[in-house]
């Protein structure tokens, strides 16, 4: 038993904490229980301001966002929990292990949907915080044609919690302090990457990660190419990547939306403008230092140079203007003898015969009109459909006593109206 719910099992535990499923007492409905682990909770962690949170989500859009519909505090320990709706699917890392990187289609879906969502919550100037795999549940389609509907985990827990793990988190990134949208950003790059090629980028030789010494990130394509993994479009998605795993928050794209644009247009194949940088400094790191092959950087920034244009030297002063002769030089041509015209004669004698009137053509012969026919076709479909409609009546009411007598009514109707229809034929 917790509080009022029946504990029916775990489904997952994790560094933040375990979830389980419970069963609530009265209304019997299955619900998801998490608890957080006293070690991770922030200590400026606020009750109320964690209840308003992490019920925000599921205002912001209740398609994508898992619904909270309650949370508290364990009386033993004051450690925080939540109540969630119960999902059936998995998790983006599970559906990775099980079924393989998502093919470039899938990946589009996925954003759609999550930026889509994402971007409800940055225009206000939130963030989810915890971006990853993990989070981002792939249930069943709840529209005709989707392959899947994604919800979103465990929104604004980042601002209450401390895991220490930095995997997935921008380096600015911190607990107890307001998240802005390009946290979330950063994480869209390198869940780009994972759902892509299946592997984590920071698994690269030349990664490391900004919160340690030394913060290297090399070109995505470098990075798959290390790991031998395939990633479509790479030189394009270079740009893309650089543009969201990129140190400097300004630097990044603006939010959600600026994330899903650049993604559909890379997948489509269309280069995006490469004017972010790929590696930036880091705010207290002495050194900061990559190296990308000569080779790999020339195809990435080939340009198209424009053709050199030569013009003829001048001479003499260029600001002299030269004046105009007034009348421009001919060429001498020799005059030729002028002939006096004909002198007129008699006109032609073909001019003043009398041609014969063409025949007049004769008019074509009438033609005959078409005998008229009755239209029959009406009444035919009319009758069909009448006996048609007479045969579902006699299914429906054929064992009612009053349906029998209703049967016999319209029998009589259809004979005086056949009866009638032939008297109109004799007329």
């Amino acid at each position: 038993m917790f509080e009022d719910y029946r504990v029916l099992g775990t489904l997952a535990t994790g560094r933040m904490g375990s979830t389980y499923t419970v069963e609530e007492l009265r209304g019997r409905r299955q619900r998801a229980l998490k608890v957080i682990h006293p070690h991770v909770v922030a200590p400026s962690f606020d009750p109320d301001d964690f209840d308003r949170v992490l019920r925000s989500g599921s205002e912001l859009d209740r398609e994508h966002y898992v619904e909270v519909l309650r949370t508290g505090l364990r009386a033993e320990d004051s450690t925080p929990w939540l109540v969630m709706q119960l999902l059936r699917g998995e998790d983006g890392s599970a559906r990775v292990r099980s079924k393989g990187p998502l093919a470039a289609q899938l990946v589009i879906e996925l954003f759609d949907q999550s930026c889509r969502a994402l971007q409800k919550a940055h225009q206000k100037g939130e963030a989810h915080g915890d971006l990853k795999p993990e989070n981002l549940f792939f249930a069943s389609a709840r529209h005709v044609g989707m392959p899947f509907s994604i919800n979103l985990l465990d929104f604004g827990v980042a601002r209450f919690v401390d895991t220490g793990e930095k995997l997935w988190k921008a380096p600015e990134q911190s607990p107890g302090q307001r998240q802005h949208p390009q946290i979330d950003v950063w994480a869209l790059g390198l869940v780009g990457f994972f759902m892509l090629t299946g592997r984590s980028f920071w698994d690269a030789p030349e990664a490391t990660h900004p919160t340690h010494a030394e913060a290297v990130i090399p070109a995505a394509g470098l990075a798959a190419a290390t790991l031998d993994v395939p990633l479509p479009y790479p030189g394009a998605f270079d740009t893309w990547f650089s543009r969201c795993v990129c140190v400097d928050p300004d630097a990044r794209f603006e939010n959600a939306a600026a994330v899903l644009k650049g993604l559909r247009k890379v997948l489509a194949g269309v280069p995006l403008d490469s004017s972010a940088q790929r590696v930036h400094s880091v705010p207290g790191v002495q050194s900061q230092a990559v190296t990308v092959p000569p080779g790999v950087a020339a195809g990435r920034q080939r340009v198209l140079a424009e053709p050199s244009v030569s013009f003829p030297a001048l001479s003499g002063d260029p600001t002299r203007v030269e004046p105009m002769s007034q009348a421009a030089p001919t060429r001498h041509q020799p005059t030729r003898e002028r002939r006096p015209p004909p002198e007129p004669g008699p006109p032609p004698a073909h001019l003043f015969e009398q041609r014969p009137p063409a025949p007049k053509a004769s008019p074509p012969p009438p033609r005959p009109e078409p005998k008229r026919q009755e239209n029959t076709s009406r009444a035919a479909v009319t009758r069909f459909a009448t006996r048609e409609l007479v045969d579902i009546l006699r299914a429906v009411v054929e064992e009612d006593p009053e349906g029998r007598r209703l049967m016999r009514d319209v029998r009589r109707l259809m004979a005086e109206h056949d009866a009638l229809r032939r008297m109109r034929k004799l007329e």
